[in-house]
């Protein structure tokens, strides 16, 4: 398990948290692929009925580490790119299919492919410094981690749409609006209450819970559809002018 993901169980909930705060826990192959291991080794577990997903830090986590693309991108930028998201949607798949209920707790940016793991917990808490935002449209990338993939058939195919396009970013208040969220609390209170509804669940009959889990599992096209978006993304990332929209985005925020 990569020390990117932490796991501390308190049977009978676990917490797994990304642990990448000084990088606003953004992806990397390292951090996604630990959480994979971290999901499927607890769906293995008997002394754990649910489980807490958060992120250390100031953010929840905000996509795809920019940097982490720039470093490689005279290396072998396509498959660095096929690596990442490619690792992030066996991310999302491992939440989704896990046999326990996830919770996740959601705070600050939740920003590109990270809405996946957002979308592949069963519940979500978020506190009222949880914004959510594409930026794909401001750095030349195409969509993944289920913007394409899975978010229309959530909030309806026009309302997605025009997010990604015009790069609208949605506060605490309109993603409880969305449906995107089911409980919001008041800053810093997000793991507790993620904590505590984890725990109800786990009180919860287990037969119930399981076969909940495994009609969940079974529902059909997510890794067809993320793997739409995997082939996209790699596609995309090599065409002109993409890697100049990543420095100047990198630039903006660093300055």
């Amino acid at each position: 398990m990569s020390g990117l993901v932490k796991l501390e169980v308190e049977p009978p909930v676990a917490l797994v948290s990304l642990n990448r705060p000084e990088r606003h826990n953004s992806l990397i192959p390292e951090l996604v692929e630990g959480l994979t291991d971290t999901m499927q080794a607890l769906a293995q577990r008997n002394d754990v009925r649910a489980v807490v997903l958060r992120g250390e830090g100031r953010s929840f986590s905000t996509g795809g580490d920019l940097q982490g693309f720039l470093q490689h991108w005279d290396d072998d930028i396509s498959g660095y790119a096929d690596r990442v998201v490619g690792g992030l949607n066996r991310a999302i798949l491992a939440i989704k299919d896990c046999p326990l209920p996830v919770v996740a707790a959601v705070h600050g940016w939740v920003t590109g492919g990270s809405l996946g793991l957002m979308l592949a917990a069963d519940m979500v808490v978020i506190d009222d410094t949880a914004r959510l935002a594409p930026f794909y449209c401001e750095v030349g990338f195409a969509p993944d981690g289920g913007w394409s993939a899975l978010l229309p058939g959530r909030i309806g195919e026009g309302r997605a749409l025009a997010a990604q396009m015009t790069n609208e970013i949605w506060d605490a208040e309109a993603l409880m609006t969305l449906g995107l969220a089911q409980w919001r609390v008041g800053r810093g209170e997000v793991d507790d209450a993620a904590r505590r509804h984890a725990q109800t669940v786990a009180g919860k009959a287990a037969s119930t819970l399981g076969a909940t889990k495994a009609n969940r599992s079974q529902l059909g096209g997510w890794a067809e559809a993320l793997d739409v978006e995997r082939r996209r993304f790699v596609e995309t990332i090599v065409q002109p002018g993409v890697r100049e929209g990543v420095e100047a985005f990198v630039a903006g925020a660093v300055g």
